[in-house]
């Protein structure tokens, strides 16, 4: 299995765990926001690390995005680093915009804290986290 494939799997896997992390609507809710009536939603995003996810298709991934199935921020683990997947409004909408922003400050706050993985530094994990929230504020301000 070559390294590309082998870290999409394993995003996919890291995508199934959080979405049962109980931040998220159910399981059956996302599988119908996507139209799928067959369990494919467990299969391309097992709920833990023993469970080898289905290689999720293009054709899937593009149900997902179209449907906004999932948030932003987990549809991103899909890409590599550096790349973030976020909707390019028609226009600006300054609520959004505002909650973006928000949702960027209040990350960044809490990155800070003793309770954090670096303690009061950034660690490589939020500093990804927060890329990816910037994005978004970028994108909500297009």
């Amino acid at each position: 299995m070559c390294e590309d494939t082998a870290n999409v799997l394993a995003a996919q896997t890291e995508i199934g765990i959080r979405l049962r992390d109980g931040s998220h609507p159910a399981i059956k809710v996302l599988e119908s926001r996507a139209g799928w009536k067959d369990g494919r939603f467990a299969r391309y995003f097992p709920a833990n690390r023993d469970e080898k996810p289905t290689q999720l298709p293009a054709g899937a991934l593009h149900t997902l995005i179209r449907r906004e199935v999932l948030p932003a921020e987990l549809l991103s683990l899909l890409v590599p680093d550096g790349v973030a997947l976020v909707a390019i409004p028609k226009r600006i909408d300054l609520d959004e915009l505002e909650r973006r922003c928000l949702a960027f400050l209040t990350r960044k706050h809490e990155a800070h804290t003793l309770e954090s993985p670096a303690g009061r530094d950034l660690s490589d994990c939020e500093t990804a986290e927060l890329i990816v929230l910037g994005e978004h504020v970028k994108a909500a301000g297009a």
